[in-house]
């Protein structure tokens, strides 16, 4: 017999919370790498705008220009990597292989399929849509950044050794092109990161969504103490509650997935050192909360519903 809130999890974590969590880990390494780097260079650039363009020296050229030709290949070696690593996870996001697939080779029935890809495409949206598009935006900003260093590092090839002097349009170039650089980069990071205005509407879908399963199963509840004279695992209306039912836990279930995400990225981009990432909210309670949830439906499972007594109703109505 499938279960469902197994199926949900194996999805959202299989091809969308490890490939947006990768994405983040890569971003916080480049940020950490390249920040320290970014700002070295701009305490040259000041020094070397302090000096009048007669009085410069070859020596006062190679503290100017970021570390030299050779350390900016470096730069851009990693802009490329960032770049180019974080747009094949989002095309692994957003591939072929589509819920529907995911759910027939899961063994769900079909009767249901229609009808989860409605509920999951409607939570998609609402969870994980602004994640994705934020990524989509953090790719411009990378791509914005790795041209501008290539226009620096293609004019800095042009300056000869011994001709500083005559370059002096190409440095006041290259001089502009690390200032776009630089705020490009800061510009970067603050897109990176997670405010709490982002952040609330995941946790309020969650919680109407609590609302919403602890009134289906008190009417359960109602309609099997309407039955009790009956025999309840044959009664349609009761066979309907409990598919109606089970597909509610696995929309549950599938939302709790999306808050712990969130969670999730706001405690590893703090210990890799990127702060004030996420807004002001009592983390500690709402993720007790939201694995609590997730914790039961996952041991008890989706199915736990065809089997359900008064007894497990009341105890999954504490839960929740």
């Amino acid at each position: 017999m499938v279960n469902y809130a197994e199926v949900a999890h194996n999805f959202v974590d299989g091809k969308v919370q490890n490939e947006i969590i990768r994405i983040f880990e890569l971003l916080s390494q480049f940020v950490n790498k390249i920040s320290p780097n970014i700002e070295m260079a701009y305490a040259e650039y000041k020094k070397f705008i302090e000096k009048k363009v007669l009085d410069l020296s070859k020596e006062d050229v190679d503290n100017f220009i970021r570390y030299d030709l050779e350390e900016s290949n470096k730069a851009l070696y990693w802009y490329n990597i960032v770049f180019n690593a974080i747009n094949t996870r989002i095309a692994s996001i957003t591939s072929n292989f589509t819920l529907r697939q995911f759910l027939i080779s899961n063994g769900v029935d079909n009767r249901d399929i229609k009808e989860i890809q409605s509920e999951v495409n409607k939570y998609w949206e609402q969870a994980y849509l602004p994640l994705f598009n934020k990524l989509k935006a953090i790719s411009l900003y990378l791509k914005k950044l790795k041209e501008t260093l290539e226009l620096e590092i293609k004019l800095m090839a042009k300056l000869k050794d011994d001709k500083y002097d005559e370059g002096c349009d190409e440095l006041l170039s290259i001089n502009e092109l690390f200032l776009q650089e630089r705020k490009l980069f800061w510009d970067l990071v603050e897109q990176i990161k997670l405010t709490e205005r982002e952040l609330a509407p995941v946790f309020a879908m969650f919680q109407k969504e609590v609302l919403k399963i602890k009134e289906m199963l008190k009417a359960h509840l109602r309609l099997i103490k309407s039955q009790l004279n009956s025999d309840v695992k044959e009664n349609p209306s009761i066979k309907q509650s409990e598919r109606v039912l089970k597909i509610a836990f696995l929309t549950l279930n599938y939302i709790a997935g999306a808050a712990l995400l969130y969670l999730n990225l706001k405690d590893m981009m703090i210990k890799k050192g990127i702060l004030k990432i996420f807004g002001a909210i009592n983390t500690f309670l709402v993720r007790s909360r939201i694995k609590k949830i997730e914790g039961f439906v996952e041991d008890k499972g989706a199915d736990f519903v065809i089997n359900v007594t008064q007894q497990n109703i009341n105890s999954l109505l504490n839960v929740l």
